[in-house]
């Protein structure tokens, strides 16, 4: 892939961005799923942050946005 993925072993950024979801009814101390896209000069451009663990982004959502970024990256 030509961007890094991020692993968070000690939830510290999953914390840090404000998705961490201690106890629920359906996760215990894992992220809400989300997904940040963040550009080169490393602002936030885009987040998403379901609203339980079924709630996730579309493919078809993932893909335009990454478009977009690219996009925008390549202008």
């Amino acid at each position: 892939m030509p961007f890094p993925f991020l692993i968070d072993e000690d939830r510290e950024v999953i914390k840090d961005f404000g998705v961490y979801h201690p106890i629920g009814f359906d996760a215990y101390k894992i992220a809400h799923p989300s997904m940040f896209l963040i550009s080169g000069d490393q602002k936030v451009v885009y987040a998403y942050v379901g609203k339980n663990q079924a709630d996730r982004p579309s493919d078809d959502l993932t893909h335009q946005k990454v478009h977009e970024l690219l996009s925008d990256t390549l202008k």
